[in-house]
């Protein structure tokens, strides 16, 4: 479905506005913006990864599936549209995932003062990006739904602590045999499990016990595959130690657990008795 986005000035010697315009088409998979000021479509050119061009004098700019109408329906923001100079009506996103593109278009038209009597849209102020401060007051490493929602880390490590003090299975939590397998619980799953049966003194529970800097205490181990993302993104988190290894919220069997190394990236396994990293991370 195409839907035409106009950026256009309302042609009224007393009235001064500009209006955002959806021309419905069941033909394509794209949005076509579309503007009469050459500095805007520049800046929108640069900072979208469209496809540029200018049609019979019009400055256009094509985006694949930005969905402008359902996105802003889904987040409860009323938009003016019209093609006259009396722009009314609301509408609004099939593809919250493209939030951040959505936030950054209105963020440029904004900083170009196209909005006109729109404003940019309360829901954009909490769209967040790798590295960011998250709600929590970590930082972010992963992020979906374009940034509404993610994974932010701990600033810092939480020091040294065993798995778990006794060798045991802790039930509810998978048995990881390989370092191929992936684990199907979540580390927000597997950490009270293993806190209930390990203690707090154990590397989930201390991951637990963590007050982030914003006041939450809703932190967690994270699992094998959260860790992996994790160390993706180790540079922007910052604070881990290269030649260390971390605990992950992972077990293999009654006596070991997986752990992440910092030196390579790999992980292995270790004694649940072994003192090792903790870092920890929540959802937002």
């Amino acid at each position: 479905m195409m839907r035409t986005i106009i950026i256009a000035a309302l042609a009224a010697l007393s009235f001064n506005s500009y209006a955002i315009e959806y021309t419905p088409d069941t033909d394509v998979d794209y949005d076509i913006i579309q503007m009469h000021d050459t500095t805007t479509w520049e800046k929108v050119c640069e900072t979208f990864d469209g496809v540029c061009d200018v049609p019979n004098g019009t400055y256009q700019v094509k985006l694949l599936d930005l969905n402008w109408n359902e996105l802003v329906r889904l987040r409860g923001v009323s938009v003016q549209h019209s093609s006259s100079q009396d722009p009314s009506g609301d509408d609004g996103v099939h593809a919250p995932d493209l939030t951040a593109e959505l936030c950054a278009l209105y963020q440029v038209l904004d900083d170009q003062s196209l909005l006109g009597s729109l404003s940019v849209p309360t829901f954009c102020s909490t769209v967040y990006s790798l590295g960011d401060t998250g709600p929590g007051g970590g930082i972010v490493f992963h992020v979906t739904n374009g940034g509404l929602h993610g994974l932010e880390a701990a600033p810092g490590d939480l020091g040294i602590a065993p798995w778990c003090s006794a060798d045991i299975n802790i039930e509810g939590v998978d048995d990881i045999v390989s370092e191929a397998t992936p684990d199907s619980n979540s580390g927000e799953h597997n950490t009270p499990l293993i806190e209930a049966t390990c203690g707090a003194s154990s590397a989930a529970g201390v991951a637990a016990a963590y007050v982030w800097p914003n006041g939450q205490s809703d932190g967690f181990l994270p699992n094998k595959e959260e860790f992996d993302l994790l160390y993706d993104q180790r540079t922007v988190v910052g604070g881990f130690v290269w030649n260390h290894l971390y605990w992950t919220s992972s077990e293999q069997n009654l006596i070991v657990a997986w752990i992440k190394d910092f030196i390579d990236g790999s992980h292995s396994r270790s004694s649940k008795s072994s003192q090792w990293d903790v870092r920890a991370i929540r959802i937002f």
